[in-house]
């Protein structure tokens, strides 16, 4: 009996051990990102969960809904809960989720794992109305032709007595106005009780359209906070036609129509990928640019590059002598340029407008203008039987001009000189001068080739140095008489 109660002994000892190797989890704490929020509005709760006395494989950490008028939604992580190990020295998971009914609601978090589970104490989260901010507008309708701008100012006011952290967003036509000013969204910002928040905007016509377009800025889960209504153009003209209509009455000519349509502006959409390079290709615009190459810093979508004919600015013209091709217009839409790290624009220009107009085809540049002409770095790349092909790097869009310089005049008359080599006098009847002696009193020095001066020098002072560490060795080794060791009984 008494070696059955050991060895039942020993078994409980060791099962003890093994549960206590198995290890548990000692608190679970949590926190908060805002005590109150609207609805519509995600918030961040962080769950720091900590093992006792070693770390706690295998385990769920879930948010559980205590009470409250609705059901939040998590979105992240997407199933609501985490499998993972909880350490000695602390796991930190947060959860995202947000509430569609307004009211106050609890919830806790709860570890489980397979030695059992450890609870969050019970916490609150209040969710309100979007309307319990009120919102305000400094216009609602407003007409704006293309290329001017309007501003637009948001009041968002907090007259509660908690501090409400809300999500706003700004929704536009992205094809036809550009937005700049305070980010066009947010997935979090805070008003501070009895306190109003501003956010302002600068909203420009910058494509042409007819009719009218809507900004609508929604605040948390309320889509339709505020509307602007722009009016644009009343009429837009992308294409002008010309059409030539030749007939006649008698015999069996017939009819003939020709239609030519050229595009004064060219449009292009992309979405970027940070650091790599990507084309736009324009082949209805007749005003040089074929293509424009980008890298943006990060990635960018829905931007749109729109090239179009161009007006002389009230700075005039570029070059002084020679002629300007082309004035061009180059904007962009949902980008800035400080977006990109590389824009490339290159063009042709016709052979027969280098001939008329007496320019260098070397000396056609591309023109930037902010408050001021910036001749930019342009090279020729290459040439057919028609076209000069150029392409430059600017700093960003703007107004551009195609401009060459003139080409030197040559006088009719004038030929082209035969080189004289050096030293010989340049008059026809002059003879060579002999390598000794004197002609008229004066003897010619033989010319240097240019650069060999600097190369003589360097060769003489390494033969000196040569010689220098010649003689040093020569004075005391080769100098010296030899030494004999003697021996007796040797000669």
């Amino acid at each position: 009996m008494k070696k059955i109660l050991i060895i039942a002994a020993v078994i409980a000892l060791f099962a003890s051990g093994l549960v206590f190797a198995v290890g548990s989890v000692s608190s679970v704490d949590t926190s908060l990102s805002a005590s109150s929020a609207t609805t519509g509005t995600s918030v961040v709760l962080t769950a720091t969960s900590t093992a006792s006395s070693e770390d706690v494989s295998n385990t769920q950490i879930q948010i559980i809904k205590d009470s409250g008028p609705g059901d939040f939604s998590v979105s992240d992580p997407s199933g609501g809960s985490y499998t993972t190990t909880v350490t000695t020295s602390g796991t930190s998971k947060t959860f995202t989720f947000t509430a569609g009914s307004a009211g106050t609601y609890t919830y806790h978090v709860t570890d489980t794992w397979s030695g059992g589970s450890k609870s969050s104490t019970t916490e609150t989260m209040e969710f309100v109305a979007p309307s319990s901010l009120s919102v305000s507008g400094s216009a609602s309708a407003v007409t704006v032709a293309q290329g001017q701008s309007t501003s637009l100012t948001v009041n968002v006011q907090n007259s509660q007595a908690s501090n409400i952290l809300t999500s706003y967003s700004l929704t536009y036509a992205t094809s036809n106005l550009s937005i700049t000013g305070d980010p066009t969204s947010s997935s979090g910002t805070t008003v501070n009780a009895g306190t109003t928040k501003s956010l302002a905007w600068t909203i420009t016509h910058s494509s042409c359209f007819t009719g009218t377009k809507t900004v609508v800025f929604g605040l948390g889960d309320n889509t339709n906070a505020h509307t602007l209504t722009i009016t644009g153009n009343s009429s837009c003209t992308t294409t002008t036609t010309n059409t030539t209509t030749s007939s006649s009455s008698g015999g069996g000519a017939a009819s003939n129509t020709t239609t030519n349509a050229t595009v004064t502006k060219e449009s292009q959409s992309f979405s970027s990928v940070g650091g790599t390079p990507l084309t736009l290709k324009f082949t209805k615009i007749t005003n040089g640019v074929t293509e424009i190459e980008l890298t943006t810093l990060f990635n960018k979508n829905s931007v749109q590059m729109s090239v179009a004919d161009g007006t002389k600015p009230s700075a005039g013209d570029p070059v002084s002598t020679g002629a300007v091709y082309k004035y061009i217009e180059i904007t962009k839409i949902n980008a800035v340029d400080s977006d990109f790290s590389l824009i490339k624009i290159r063009f042709k220009v016709p052979k027969t407008w280098i001939t008329t107009n007496n320019i260098d085809s070397l000396k056609v540049s591309l023109y930037r203008y902010s408050s001021g002409w910036d001749k930019l770095v342009t090279t020729r790349t290459s040439s057919d039987s028609t076209y000069y092909y150029y392409e430059a790097i600017s700093p960003g869009f703007s107004t551009f001009s195609i401009a060459g310089e003139a080409a030197p005049s040559v006088p009719a008359n004038a030929t082209t000189p035969t080189p004289t080599p050096t030293g010989t006098p340049e008059t026809g009847n002059a003879t060579e001068t002999p390598s000794t002696g004197t002609s008229s009193g004066t003897v010619n020095a033989p010319s240097v080739p240019t650069g060999s001066t600097d190369a003589n020098v360097m060769v003489g002072v390494v033969v000196l140095v040569l010689a220098v560490l010649f003689g040093i060795v020569y004075h005391f080794f080769l100098t010296k008489p030899k030494k004999y060791n003697y021996a007796p009984g040797k000669k």
